[in-house]
């Protein structure tokens, strides 16, 4: 057998490299090291397993069991390495992800931003499929095989499914299309050619060479470059904000008592006078901002680990936060995040329910950010001085949707202070001076009345009132309206601002600020809310005074649930929810797993199990059918079926006696001549003789079942006599409904009625 292993050993190396070739697209996706390893991985446990079945001539059967021993052995290794012992051991947690990741990782690589690093389980799948694919094309090669030729489809199948599950830029697509192109030629031809040289096979081979030039020379003159379209892109994102209330609606309740004095939850590591973002909301429709308005709401899930992060202007901070009072889906981030680490006894549900927002630096835990969840975040910080400098800024690139039910009065107010012909960024520090020129009231006890909202009639009231009155909520909104009025990609933040270098953060240090989009792409910090200091007398303006039209504002949108929170969800926290045991999870894993299979080896086999079944009925039916009218016609019945099954030739209009000849064996003898002493004597058969037939149908049945086991085997896939049923049947009905009329009665009572 180690002969035959060597002899074929060019043939294995060419389908293992055009299989590195096909899953080359994938590298990209992944981005580390420990991909090609996984890769590498697979095709080598799947050579290895087609040897050990060929050297030690093990079953078919038993291949794909020898095969899943190998991927729970050494897949834990290769596929998740971050829970392996000491990178080379499986562990036991590492077991569970492995065999969760058979299930779920296909759909994760479609619905977590790349690139992957080694988060989670992501590498399962393309391990898993070069184990098999391996496994299935060497064992075909290391064995006599009629279509060994078609193997060539098996490369082109997995570079398939890298293009599909892969990123939509492409990833040296000149080396992975020549390298499947010329290793899959070879194949073919290795394959193909061994039958004695003759002309037509000595022309193959320049054939063969000639393709692999032209198809390099193709890819190089013309690589495949621009944007692809894969799997991806048409899947819709799992992550959704539409029906989750707004942070901005609730910011009014954070600041005032009793909410201020809460303890939300502990920093340390954040740089002095540096912001923690919640939020960043670009969708306005005359009542609340909220995420999702093309700028911000586009969430995905993301591994731990985001290479490529950087910033001239920003500053890095490694910070460490620990909740203390749980913050809704929403997640602080004190930064654009490079990489994240849960802690905790909710660190695992919390990683895996985690999706970050690269476009607003904003993060969600879909499972609820609750009490005692800690983490380390490494981030980058930008620098909000340029902030001061506006008047040289213009638009920037980004595409956000029309603001609805806009504020008339505070356009109009703000097109009075603004001439038109100065440059966007020259209005823009207008608008912000304007702004800031107001006062600050929360509305609380001892401040001057001033109420929560952002909707359009209540910034109306912001800019009517005299003095101008509100807070961040209001300007911060306010401001986003107009800079968008303006041309600037904007969008609201909500987030806190810690005092000093104070560790513990509460409800009074909650904030909001605007964000504008500048001409290089960066997003910069305003913050139009006044400093703080005595409020004057308030009076009213006319809103008569104030040239513009009377509009009636739209109603909120009725899909959209954006009512404050209540009483029992003040805190923003979810309720608690014990976390299924371990053995649990890993019994419906395996479970999962078992039943996917069982239905797949079903659907798989039902041409077997299907013509078992219909013989069975057949056989019970005839059997039943004797019994009650006390013939054996159906035991002769059906062993003429196994005979025609089996492929024994009978001349038609034979006696019973000269069919049972021409098997040479005696039961059969035996049961015509006890069929024909019923069927041709006096007396009927009673039920004892029927079951003595039938019992010596099963002896005649083994005398007409001759061969090998594999070919009894496809002479019981063979359908011919169910198939000559049918067709007698429908030949006994087709002759019934020809004795009918076309009128509808029978030939007599035509003739009666004629």
């Amino acid at each position: 057998m180690w002969t035959i292993v060597v002899r074929r050993l060019p043939v294995l190396g060419v389908f293992l490299a055009a299989l590195g070739f096909a899953m080359l697209p994938l590298w990209s996706t992944f981005g580390t090291a420990a991909f090609p390893l996984a890769c590498g991985g697979g095709l080598l446990l799947g050579a290895a397993v087609a040897v050990v079945g060929l050297v030690l001539r093990l079953a078919w059967w038993s291949l794909p069991v020898l095969g899943a021993l190998a991927f729970l052995g050494f897949g834990v290794p290769f596929a998740v390495p971050s829970a392996s012992v000491l990178g080379v051991l499986p562990s036991w947690d590492g077991e569970r992800q492995l065999i969760e990741a058979v299930v779920v990782s296909w759909k994760q690589l479609l619905t977590i931003e790349p690139p992957f690093g080694e988060y989670g389980a992501l590498l399962v799948p393309p391990f898993l499929l070069l184990l098999a694919v391996a496994g299935v094309g060497v064992t075909i090669l290391l064995r006599p095989a009629r279509y060994a030729g078609w193997l060539g489809l098996l490369p082109v199948t997995v570079l398939g499914f890298a293009i599909a599950f892969g990123s939509g830029r492409p990833f040296l697509p000149a080396v992975s299309a020549v390298g499947v192109t010329v290793c899959v030629l070879l194949l073919v031809g290795m394959t193909t050619d061994r039958r004695p040289r003759t002309a037509g096979s000595r022309r193959f081979w320049p054939a063969v060479a000639l393709l692999a030039v032209c198809a390099s020379v193709g890819v190089v003159l013309h690589p495949p470059v621009g944007h692809r379209d894969v799997l991806r892109e048409v899947v819709e994102p799992p992550v959704s904000l539409e029906r989750t209330v707004s942070p901005l609606a609730a910011f009014r309740a954070e600041v005032v008592a009793p909410g201020a004095d809460r303890e939300r939850f502990t920093v340390s590591g954040l740089p002095g006078g540096a912001r923690i973002r919640t939020a960043a909301l670009d969708r306005y429709d005359g009542q609340v901002f909220t995420a999702g308005g093309g700028a911000t709401g586009d969430f995905a899930r993301v591994p731990s680990t985001l290479p490529g992060q950087t910033g001239e202007r920003s500053v890095t901070a490694d910070v460490a936060i620990t909740v203390r009072e749980g913050t809704g889906l929403w997640l602080p981030m004190p930064g654009a995040l490079r990489s994240i680490a849960f802690s905790g006894s909710d660190a695992r549900r919390a990683a895996d329910s985690f999706a970050y927002d690269r476009r607003s630096s904003t993060a969600v835990v879909t499972s609820g950010v609750r009490s005692g969840l800690g983490y380390r975040v490494s981030v980058l910080i930008g620098d909000e001085s340029e902030a001061d400098a506006l008047d040289d800024v213009t638009p920037g690139p980004a595409t956000q949707t029309e603001l609805t039910g806009l504020p008339e009065a505070l356009l109009d107010a703000a097109a009075r202070r603004t001439d038109p012909a100065d440059p966007p960024g020259v209005r823009l520090a207008t608008l912000v001076d304007w702004l800031r020129s107001g006062y600050v009231s929360h509305g609380a006890s001892g401040e001057p009345d001033s109420r929560a909202g952002h909707s359009a009639e209540r910034l109306d009231r912001l800019v009517t009132a005299s003095p101008m009155l509100g807070d961040e909520e209001q300007y911060a909104a306010a401001l986003t309206i107009l800079a968008r009025g303006l041309g600037f990609p904007s969008r609201v933040v909500v987030g806190f601002r810690p005092e000093g270098d104070r560790r513990t953060v509460t409800g009074a240090d909650s904030t909001v600020w605007t964000e504008v989009q500048i001409q290089d792409g960066r997003w910069i910090v305003l913050d139009p809310t006044p400093e703080p200091r005595p409020v004057p007398e308030q009076t009213e303006t006319s809103r008569e005074s104030v040239a513009h039209p009377q509009t009636v504002l739209p109603p909120p949108a009725p899909d959209r649930d954006q009512s404050p929170p209540g009483p029992g969800d003040e805190d923003g926290d979810v309720p608690e929810v014990p976390p299924a045991p371990a053995w649990l999870t890993l019994l419906l894993a395996v479970g999962t797993i078992v039943g996917w299979g069982l239905g797949a080896m079903l659907l798989l086999t039902s041409p077997v199990w299907g013509l078992a079944l219909a013989r069975a009925l057949r056989r019970r039916a005839r059997h039943r059918s004797d019994l009650r009218r006390t013939v054996l016609t159906g035991a002769w019945r059906e062993l003429e079926d196994a005979a025609a099954d089996r492929g024994i030739v009978t001349v038609r209009g034979a006696t019973r006696l000269e069919l049972a000849s021409t098997t040479g064996g005696e039961a059969v003898l035996t049961l015509a001549e006890l069929v024909d002493r019923t069927v041709f004597g006096a007396t009927a058969p009673d039920s004892q003789a029927v079951d003595r037939a039938w019992q010596q149908l099963a002896a005649a049945l083994a005398e007409v079942d001759t061969g090998s086991r594999g070919q009894r085997w496809r002479r019981r896939l063979r359908p011919g006599s169910l198939v000559t049923g049918l067709r007698r049947t429908w030949s006994v009905f087709a002759t019934r409904h020809r004795a009918t009329t076309p009128c509808g009665g029978t030939t007599d009572e035509m003739e009666v009625t004629g």
